[in-house]
């Protein structure tokens, strides 16, 4: 639906099918709405950002889209805005990495959705884990972490731990160094992102906030290292 910016259903005639009310689970969509399935475009953000209208119209859209789930305590219910625990927008908080000086607010919502939708509670998972699935994605949120669908980079966040060691090769014995320092911070949250390097070499953090796989395993200790701060770090 151009006029709104929603993707629709097809019906067996090849009629569209567009929802009335976006945020209105119904049969057109599986675990989802229209207004969650407007971001299942993984494989193709740039695309999706120029079909929205640019970036500034991308930007916002997904920041009210995310922001707008907050509004919602209940943690295991289906939300009608961003659903953190389910997989067809599972993705979209990682997603303005893809708009260049738009990275804070992927560090920032990213921060947020760790801390407020997961804890040691009997409702401390936002939804049915799916074989380990809302696990991982806490685990790499945690680490400033995440894959890219249909790509070898990973796009990064603010880590929420000072220090964390993977192995990320067994037969290499191939180990990967998350650090993160947090001097320049006052506040815990400490939440954004201004500097980063793998294994010395500069990232760009506004342009192209993601790292090649290649590039985490390239030696046999290889270091990700983040500097962080209160504020976002922007151009």
């Amino acid at each position: 639906d151009a006029s709104r910016a929603y993707f629709c259903a097809r019906k067996r005639n090849g009629d569209a099918d567009c929802p009335l009310v976006p945020i209105e689970y119904n049969t057109r969509f599986v675990e989802g709405n229209a207004l969650q399935y407007r971001w299942y475009v993984p494989h193709d953000v740039p695309g999706l950002v120029a079909l929205l209208g640019g970036n500034d119209t991308f930007v916002a859209l997904l920041d009210e889209f995310i922001e707008r789930s907050y509004d919602d305590p209940f943690n295991v219910l289906p939300n009608p805005f961003y659903w953190a625990g389910n997989e067809p927008d599972i993705q979209a908080p990682w997603m303005f990495n893809h708009v260049a000086g738009a990275a804070h607010h992927t560090q920032h919502h990213v921060r947020r959705l760790v801390l407020s939708r997961y804890s040691a509670s009997p409702d401390g998972i936002p939804g049915n884990d799916d074989y380990g699935t809302l696990s991982a994605w806490l685990l790499l949120s945690m680490l400033g972490v995440y894959p890219q669908h249909g790509s070898s980079r990973w796009a990064l966040s603010s880590p929420l731990f000072a220090n964390a060691t993977l192995v990320v090769d067994d037969a290499r014995n191939t180990v990967l160094h998350v650090l993160a320092d947090r001097s320049a911070c006052a506040d815990a949250t400490c939440e954004y992102v201004h500097a980063a390097t793998i294994n010395g070499a500069a990232i760009d953090m506004h342009a192209a906030p993601f790292v090649e796989h290649a590039a985490l395993v390239a030696n046999v200790v290889n270091t990700l290292h983040f500097v962080l701060a209160d504020k976002p770090n922007k151009p």
